[in-house]
C-alpha cells in the first residue's frame, strides 16, 4: 500500500468506520423488522380471516333463526291466511331493514296430489285471473305452490301458484328441502333478476314447516340399520311436512356489503363458493373483484347445511398499507439516513481540521521564516561587525600610520592616504548605520499582524457559516514586538478555533484596539456559553492560553455563561509610541 493510501485512510478512517458499521446496522435492524413485521401480519391476517369467518356464520346464524321462528309461524296454517303474512313479514319480522339479504320470501304448502283440484279451487276465489297452478299435471306426488310471497321493489317477483317443486330456468326443485330436520339450502349458485334486467347472484335457502305437536317416528327397530331407520325417517317427515318457507339470500349482499363493499374499507376481502375447492363455477358472489396479486391468501371449508362450502380470504390493499413489515423501510431508511448525515458532519470537521491544520502550517512556516530572517540578519549584522569593520578598522590604522611615516617625503601621498582613510570611516559609519537598523527594524516583507489576523478570519470564513467580523484600530498592532504578534496570533486562532468547535456560534467578532500604554485584543461569540469550572475540567485549552499570555506579558480574562455567549480579552502592556495620523494609517475593519 502506498504512502498516500495510508494517509488517506488514516484521515478518513473514521469517517468510513461510520458509514460501513451504520449502514450494516440499519441494513440488519430493517431485515430483523421486516421478518418480524412479516410474523405479525400472518397472524394478524389469521385473527381478521377468522373473525370474517365468525362474522358470517353468526349473520347466517341470525337469518336462519328469524326465518326458523317465521316458519314456526307459518307452519300453524295448512294455507297461510294473507292478513296474517302481511303481519308477520312487516310489523314483526321487517325483511326490507331486518334481513337486507333476503331477495325474496315464499310460503310453499304441500299439497297432496289429490288435494289438487280442492286446492286450486279455492285459490281462484282468493286470486281470480292471477294463481297459476296446474291441477292437471300429471307425474307429482305433491306440489309446492307459491301461497304467498314478498319481494324487494327491485327484484321480479314470482308469480303466485308457480309450483317450486318442479325445476325451472329461473330456480331448481324445493322438493329435496321437504323432509330435512332443520334448514336446506342449495348447492349450486342462483340468479333472481331485477326489474332493470340484471341479476343478483344467491342461493335458495328452505325451512319445512312441521307442526309444532306432530309426533314422530318410533326409535330404531330391532333389526334395523341405521340407514334404514335415517331413511324410514325421512319419509315420515315428508309425509307430515306442511311445506316450505323458501327464501332466496344474495351474496352480494350478504358477503360484500358485509365485508368487500363496507363503508369502511376492510382489511380482507371474502368469498364464497358452494364447493370445497374454489372454482369460477361455483362462486357464490362474482360482483366484486378480488384484490390481484394479495400477499396473504386462504381457504377455508366451512359445513353448512350438510353440505360443505369454502371461504376464500385475500389480503387486500388497505391491510398492506397498515401492515407492519412497512415500517422496516422506514426503519432501514432513517438509519441509513442518520449514518450518512453523522458521515457528512465527520466529513465536515474532517475537512475544517485539514483547513485548520493547513492554516497552523501557514502561520507556522511564517513565523519560522520570520525568525530565520532576523536570524540572518543578527548573524550578518555580527559578521559584519565582527569581520568587515574590524578589517577596515585595521586597513585604516594601517593608512594613518604609512601617512605619518610618509608625511615629510611625500606630503602629496600622505594627503591621499588620509583622504582614503576619511572614506574608509565613512564605509565604517555606513556599515554601523546599517547593523543597528536591521536590528531595530524587521525586513518590510515580513507580515504585519494585521495581515495575519486577516488572513485567519478570511480563511475560517470558508469553513462556517457562523459571522464572522475583524475590527483592528489604527496603530494599535505597531505597538507590540515581534513575539507580542505572534502571541496575539496565535492566541486569536485558539479562540476563533473553540468557538467554532464549541461554541455553536452564528456572530463572532475579533477586535484589536488600545487602551492606554496597553494593547487590547478581544474574540466575542453568541455560543451556547459554559461555566469556567466545566471548561477547565475538561482540557488544556485555557490554561494553554493563560500561560502563552503570561509568557507574553500581558492578562488573559475568558467571561462566559450557559446561554450568553463568550468573551477572551487578552491585555499587554506596551512602550508608548507617536500617534499616527489618518494618512499614518486607516481603521482596518472586515
Amino acid at each position: 500500500m502506498s504512502a498516500a493510501m495510508r494517509t488517506w485512510l488514516g484521515r478518513y478512517c473514521s469517517l468510513l468506520t461510520v458509514l460501513v458499521l451504520g449502514l450494516a446496522v440499519s441494513t440488519w435492524l430493517a431485515v430483523n423488522a421486516h421478518r418480524e413485521g412479516e410474523k405479525i401480519d400472518e397472524r394478524g391476517f389469521e385473527v381478521e380471516a377468522f373473525q370474517a369467518i365468525a362474522a358470517l356464520e353468526m349473520n347466517m346464524e341470525r337469518y336462519e333463526e328469524r326465518l326458523a321462528r317465521f316458519a314456526d309461524h307459518c307452519a300453524q296454517f295448512d294455507e297461510l291466511p294473507l292478513m296474517v303474512w302481511r303481519f308477520r313479514n312487516q310489523s314483526v319480522m321487517d325483511f326490507a331493514n331486518q334481513l337486507p339479504a333476503v331477495m325474496l320470501a315464499l310460503h310453499c304448502p304441500r299439497i297432496g296430489a289429490s288435494d289438487f283440484v280442492a286446492h286450486s279451487e279455492r285459490a281462484k276465489v282468493l286470486w281470480p285471473n292471477v294463481y297459476t297452478f296446474d291441477p292437471q299435471r300429471k307425474g307429482r306426488d305433491f306440489a309446492l305452490p307459491v301461497w304467498q310471497r314478498w319481494n324487494r321493489n327491485e327484484i321480479e317477483p314470482i308469480p303466485l301458484g308457480t309450483d317450486l317443486g318442479v325445476a325451472a330456468e329461473r330456480w331448481p326443485s324445493l322438493a329435496a328441502a321437504i323432509g330435512v330436520r332443520n334448514a336446506w339450502s342449495d348447492s349450486r349458485p342462483a340468479t333472481v333478476r331485477r326489474l332493470d334486467g340484471t341479476v343478483t347472484t344467491g342461493f335458495w335457502f328452505a325451512l319445512p314447516l312441521y307442526a309444532i305437536d306432530q309426533p314422530g317416528p318410533r326409535s330404531q327397530r330391532p333389526g334395523e340399520s341405521t340407514q334404514q331407520f335415517m331413511e324410514r325417517l325421512r319419509t315420515h317427515r315428508v309425509s307430515v311436512a306442511k311445506g316450505l318457507l323458501v327464501a332466496f339470500l344474495s351474496t352480494d349482499r350478504l358477503i360484500d356489503h358485509s365485508f368487500n363493499s363496507a363503508p369502511r374499507p376492510s382489511r380482507v376481502h371474502v368469498q364464497l363458493y358452494s364447493e370445497r375447492a374454489p372454482r369460477p363455477e361455483a362462486l357464490m358472489n362474482p360482483a366484486s373483484t378480488p384484490p390481484p396479486h394479495p400477499r396473504f391468501r386462504r381457504t377455508i371449508v366451512l359445513p353448512w347445511y350438510g353440505q360443505r362450502w369454502s371461504l376464500e380470504l385475500r389480503s387486500t390493499p388497505l391491510f398492506e398499507a397498515e401492515s407492519v413489515a412497512r415500517d422496516a423501510w422506514t426503519i432501514g431508511l432513517g438509519g441509513a439516513g442518520f449514518t450518512l448525515l453523522a458521515t457528512a458532519l465527520i466529513g465536515v470537521a474532517i475537512h475544517a481540521r485539514r483547513r485548520q491544520e493547513r492554516l497552523t502550517a501557514e502561520i507556522t512556516e511564517a513565523r519560522n521564516t520570520l525568525a530565520a530572517s532576523e536570524r540572518e540578519r543578527t548573524t550578518l549584522g555580527d559578521d559584519l561587525h565582527d569581520g568587515a569593520i574590524q578589517s577596515l578598522y585595521a586597513i585604516q590604522l594601517g593608512m594613518t600610520r604609512t601617512a605619518r611615516d610618509v608625511a615629510d617625503a611625500m606630503p602629496a601621498a600622505a594627503r591621499v592616504l588620509d583622504e582614503t582613510r576619511q572614506r574608509v570611516d565613512i564605509v565604517i559609519a555606513e556599515l554601523r548605520r546599517f547593523i543597528h537598523a536591521a536590528a531595530r527594524h524587521p525586513s518590510a516583507d515580513t507580515p504585519s499582524l494585521e495581515h495575519v489576523l486577516a488572513s485567519v478570519v478570511q480563511s475560517l470564513r470558508a469553513t462556517t457559516l457562523a459571522e464572522l467580523a475583524l475590527d483592528i484600530e489604527p496603530g494599535a498592532a505597531i505597538r507590540l514586538t515581534a513575539a507580542q504578534s505572534v502571541a496575539l496570533a496565535q492566541l486569536a486562532r485558539s479562540a476563533l478555533g473553540n468557538a467554532l468547535r464549541h461554541a455553536e456560534a452564528s456572530q463572532i467578532s475579533v477586535r484589536l484596539a488600545r487602551d492606554g500604554d496597553s494593547v487590547v485584543l478581544t474574540v466575542q461569540d453568541n455560543g451556547k456559553g459554559f461555566t469556567m469550572a466545566e471548561r477547565e475540567a475538561a482540557g488544556v485549552g485555557i490554561r494553554s492560553m493563560r500561560q502563552r499570555a503570561v509568557a507574553a506579558g500581558g492578562a488573559l480574562v475568558i467571561e462566559s455563561a450557559p446561554g450568553r455567549g463568550t468573551r477572551v480579552e487578552l491585555k499587554l502592556c506596551v512602550a508608548a509610541v507617536p500617534e499616527l495620523d489618518e494618512a499614518g494609517a486607516e481603521r482596518r475593519t472586515e
